[in-house]
């Protein structure tokens, strides 16, 4: 099983089977911000004011566990939250899972314009792969 350190020391081992060219990597203390609040908060590029923004409004951040893949094939990035690290692998796994399994991809731009798109029955995310023509 794959091992991956954690907040510069700590090591944790996988519990999945991630295969051979997959990236993985994870931490016990991620913070996550919306689009739309960082977009806000540095909307002047001002980094002082952004970050106080930001902190001031304690619902557009939370702290979370990760754990996030990267595999080759399909040629794509997956993330899994949690209370733990072990929990957000699970999550990514279970995502991981869904997209390997899936029957046939099918996709769909969602609001992308540069030719990323999602799959209809499984959402994986990929680039290339709707025809801008």
């Amino acid at each position: 099983m794959k091992k991956i350190k954690l907040n510069h020391a700590d090591e944790y081992e996988c519990k999945q089977d991630w295969p051979e060219d997959c990236f993985v990597q994870g931490g016990g203390d991620g913070i996550v911000v919306s689009k739309a609040d960082f977009d806000k908060a540095f909307s002047r590029l001002d980094m002082v004011r952004g970050v106080l923004r930001l902190i001031a409004k304690k619902s557009a951040i939370y702290h979370t566990a990760f754990f996030e893949a990267f595999p080759e094939s399909p040629d794509t990035f997956i993330r899994g939250e949690g209370k733990t690290v072990e929990e957000a692998e699970e999550n990514a796994w279970k995502q991981y899972t869904k997209i390997t399994q899936c029957p046939g991809h099918e996709f769909e731009a969602r609001g992308y314009k540069n030719g990323c798109g999602f799959c209809k029955r499984c959402d994986l995310f990929m680039a290339n792969v709707i025809d801008l023509t």
